[in-house]
């Protein structure tokens, strides 16, 4: 039992240093001109042992990007008593906002725009069913229409805040963001 421990804690301290190490490098190049090498030279870990969790950098990264996206999904779904699609807002740049750093390098220049999308997706279903409930006569495909817009505005929005070093509170963000989606599909309803 007690080499169990000591195990997982080695493993976990290794993956950690993968994990900086990656980042580390992705400030200054994107994912596909870093190499095992130069990931294990920075965290002074071997190859074989990079190799034991991880098959390429990208790999490395999708663990990266899967552990934050499951940190605020979890966060928006224990958020279900509050079922409204600002407060889903909230809870995703709440957590945007405690992972200030990871943010920082996965929605930089060289991180991934699709994962940003993936993020905002989070809400889609919560979004949806408000609208339907407020809008109830106006067709699913202009709601998804109208989602997609907001949903690419916000991402936009998400990268703005990121690199002007969170200036604003995750509430002005969700507010601001919940007032331009409100009036969005205003425009709809007014037809």
């Amino acid at each position: 039992m007690m080499i169990e421990k000591k195990t997982d804690r080695r493993i976990k301290i290794t993956k950690m240093l993968l994990r900086q190490s990656l980042l580390e490098l992705m400030k200054e190049k994107p994912i596909n001109k870093i190499t095992i090498t130069e990931i294990c030279s920075h965290a002074d870990i071997n190859r074989n042992t990079f190799y034991t969790y991880y098959s390429t950098p990208d790999e490395l990264l999708h663990q990266i990007e899967n552990d934050l996206y499951d940190e605020i999904r979890h966060s928006v779904e224990s958020s279900l008593q509050i079922s409204t699609v600002s407060s889903s807002l909230l809870e995703i740049f709440t957590a945007i906002s405690k992972n200030e750093d990871l943010c920082k390098i996965l929605f930089s220049e060289f991180g991934d725009k699709v994962f940003l999308r993936k993020i905002m997706d989070i809400a889609y279903d919560r979004c949806i069913t408000e609208w339907s409930e407020i809008a109830p006569d106006l067709p699913k495909r202009q709601l998804d229409l109208v989602y997609t817009f907001i949903a690419n505005g916000c991402a936009g929005i998400i990268e703005s805040w990121i690199q002007s070093g969170f200036k604003e509170s995750p509430e002005e963000i969700a507010q601001i963001i919940n007032t331009i989606s409100s009036n969005g599909l205003q425009t709809f309803l007014m037809k």
